[in-house]
């Protein structure tokens, strides 16, 4: 099925193909009131793409039609008519500033388009960078991120450790990231780096963890803020830990059906380990892109954890991710379950199914 984002994607195109873009006047560029505009479909109707709402101000247009028709400017950066406003470096008249911007955008979208990203860095295409490289991802055909904010791509960068990245231009810096993301799953991909760069914008600490293989004691408290890891330190691969509060609901769940002592959290590095009459179920949670990525990142870790455990009751192992399994991926599980029968394997993304499959009424406690 295709991603709603790529439909709102070609929906864009289709409205403000480059031949569109070449007859566009200025009403049609920016207007009051006017939600078809290029400016309106470029800020607000693609905000789900790349968002540069409320980054600077009308400005990052060049010129636009303001609002406040008697508004006053402190500086000669800027020029005014009766209708628009505009920066000065854009021309002298309303006219002058709308050609350039629209030749200007048109050399994006034509560079773009062939993927010379390189030619949109030309510090004669005198637009708002934020504005600029917005319009270059919507022609890039998601050979670009959708994420236009300078710092927050630099910063990203760093992330990845990408060398002499403070002084790569934002083309080279583009090029960088996009190879470390998988196209297949672009929008998942971009939708975690918008939230490192939230963090990033909030100054908020981007947790770097590398587990160690120690003993560690048990406990009932667990942070469920989200927080970002490196979970393959060498391929930097930088994903949202949504992990703690799966956990944390479900040991919360557990706990409330068997008590606290049936049930150990992060005991030894096990996520979660539930010892019943009969049986010990050890749980793994794992977050990942795909059903398929969840189990292979869990299912030796898990095995292990069974392993080691000195029971002698039914081992019951279950991997608990946050991706639903497509129909393929369900026959995966299938054939999983019935090659580790001896330790009763399963596969959930949902509390309830644990409910069906183990008899434990989670959904009523």
């Amino acid at each position: 099925m295709e991603h709603e984002k790529d439909i709102l994607l070609k929906t864009f195109l289709n409205r403000w193909s480059l031949k569109k873009v070449k007859k566009m006047t200025i009403s049609e560029y920016s207007q009051l009131n006017n939600n078809d505009t290029f400016c309106y479909w470029v800020e607000y109707k693609t905000q789900k793409l790349a968002n540069i709402s409320g980054s600077a101000n009308s400005f990052k247009f060049e010129i636009f039609e303001r609002k406040d028709k008697s508004k006053i400017y402190k500086t000669d950066d800027y020029k005014k008519d009766e209708l628009y406003s505009w920066r000065k470096r854009a021309g002298s008249t309303r006219e002058e500033a709308f050609t350039k911007t629209k030749l200007n955008i048109i050399r994006i979208i034509k560079s773009s388009l062939a993927g010379n990203f390189g030619e949109i860095d030309s510090k004669e295409i005198t637009l708002s960078p934020i504005f600029k490289w917005k319009i270059a991802f919507l022609y890039s055909d998601k050979r670009l991120l959708a994420i236009s904010d300078k710092k927050s791509v630099k910063w990203l960068a760093e992330q990845y450790k990408m060398k002499n990245f403070k002084n790569a231009r934002i083309s080279s810096v583009h090029r960088f990231l996009i190879e470390q993301i998988d196209n297949n799953n672009y929008w998942n991909n971009i939708a975690e780096m918008w939230e490192l760069c939230d963090l990033f914008k909030k100054n908020e600490q981007v947790i770097i963890i590398e587990r160690k293989l120690r003993g560690r004691k048990g406990t009932t408290i667990k942070k469920s803020n989200e927080y970002y890891r490196v979970i393959d330190i060498h391929k930097k691969i930088l994903i949202i830990r949504k992990h703690n509060k799966i956990q944390k609901t479900l040991y919360e769940k557990l706990v409330s059906k068997f008590g606290k002592k049936a049930v150990e959290m992060e005991m030894n590095f096990i996520d979660i380990r539930v010892e019943l009459e009969n049986k010990v179920i050890f749980f793994e949670v794992k977050c990942a892109d795909s059903a398929t990525k969840c189990i292979r990142v869990a299912l030796g870790q898990i095995i292990e954890y069974a392993f080691k455990d000195n029971t002698k009751k039914e081992k019951v192992i279950v991997i608990y991710g946050d991706k639903k399994p497509n129909h393929n991926e369900d026959e995966y599980i299938l054939q999983l379950t019935n090659f580790l029968s001896d330790l009763s394997f399963s596969y959930f993304h949902e509390l309830d199914q644990i409910d069906t499959i183990f008899k434990l009424d989670i959904s009523k406690a």
